[in-house]
């Protein structure tokens, strides 16, 4: 459950091993064995991907299902609607689905790649 649970948030997050790993202070062949269940992260090592994902550490370990919306993550939200809404993409009452957040998001990532290329 762990290693499919860090699987899955690492690459929502559109994240490398590597890139987890150097965050976390890890070597890289450590977090892929966290991720393919050969290994399991000590309480301290739990607590600190817990926080670098923004979830609670019951959710990486299976005893909760539902992933825990920050304060942060629901203003970004909120940011990015009013945004869409002043510049005429989204009428005022209509409401955007996880997946269409999550596509906006990607479509920005890819955008602002293509743009720092051109520079």
């Amino acid at each position: 459950m762990l290693g499919e649970r860090l699987k899955s948030l690492r690459l929502l997050n559109d994240l490398t091993q590597k890139e987890v790993s150097i965050n976390l202070n890890l070597s890289e062949v450590r977090y892929g064995q966290y991720e393919s269940n050969k290994r399991k992260p000590d309480y301290d090592v739990l607590k600190d991907i817990a926080k670098f994902y923004n979830v609670s550490t019951d959710y990486l370990l299976g005893n909760e299902s539902k992933i825990n919306t920050s304060e942060t993550e629901i203003k970004e939200k909120e940011a990015l609607k009013k945004l869409l809404i002043e510049n005429g993409y989204l009428k005022e009452n209509e409401e955007l689905t996880n997946e269409e957040i999550k596509n906006i998001i990607e479509f920005i990532k890819i955008n602002k790649k293509y743009i720092k290329g051109i520079k």
